[in-house]
């Protein structure tokens, strides 16, 4: 079953990620292969390039900085939470990647400053750093899309008999392999061209006009959990 474009905005103003949580690349890579369905990031990215096959949410993480207090003798630090624009702060500090959890208030936060996006609809000029800056990014897929990349799997997946290869006398064909090359790459265009198709005319709504989006917050949510104590030097 083919997803509308924005599909993220419904996920997140009903809060349905809480029933069924969105599953991180790796996470949906294992759930995929566990049911036989093989795909590998590298594959989920030649099909996202292709416009064939998106995952519901991507995410760029920034540096943010956060208020430190070190304990036992500089052995230990306390995080204070973050350092806000404009605050003044005398004490250390530390600089990580921003924490980012599926909260409505950070989500929508995040795709107010561009930091989330929904790569069906949006484009977003932090995919120009997946390769080179990888750790920062984070795409999320929603359990159900197993159907979807199942189909596209199904009908990009040659099987070929690799024995024509092989001449009556035992040689090695010099033409099988020239044969081939045009046939899977028509095929393979046709797929394309088909899948995207099918994309223009699913049966589902096209982007409501309705804006359902809060307003713009002052700063970047950021997600983290209660105070910590976390193992470190101090400088």
């Amino acid at each position: 079953m083919l997803l509308p474009d924005r599909i993220s905005n419904l996920l997140i103003d009903s809060e349905a990620y809480r029933v069924c949580p969105l599953l991180t690349q790796s996470d949906f890579i294992k759930f995929c292969n566990e049911r036989n369905i093989s795909v590998a990031r590298e594959r989920l990215m030649k099909l996202e390039r292709l416009k064939l096959f998106f995952p519901m949410l991507r995410i760029y993480r920034i540096d943010t900085v956060f208020k430190i207090e070190y304990v036992e003798g500089g052995k230990r630090y306390r995080d204070l939470g973050g350092l806000k624009e404009g605050e003044e702060w005398k004490g250390d500090t530390r600089t990580r990647l921003a924490g980012f959890d599926f909260s409505a208030r950070v989500v929508r936060s995040w795709r107010e400053h561009g930091n989330a996006w929904d790569p069906r609809a949006d484009a977003s000029p932090h995919m120009a750093s997946l390769e080179t800056e990888s750790r920062r990014h984070e795409a999320y897929y929603s359990p159900f899309q197993i159907a979807e990349v199942d189909r596209l799997v199904q009908q990009l997946t040659a099987s070929v008999e690799i024995e024509w290869a092989v001449e009556d006398d035992g040689t090695a064909s010099r033409t099988w392999g020239d044969r081939l090359k045009p046939n899977l790459s028509k095929v393979a265009l046709e797929t394309v061209k088909r899948g995207h198709s099918d994309s223009i005319q699913s049966l589902w709504p096209a982007p409501g006009s309705e804006d359902t989006e809060l307003g713009v917050l002052m700063e970047l949510e950021v997600g983290h959990g209660e105070t910590e104590v976390y193992a470190g030097v101090q400088a």
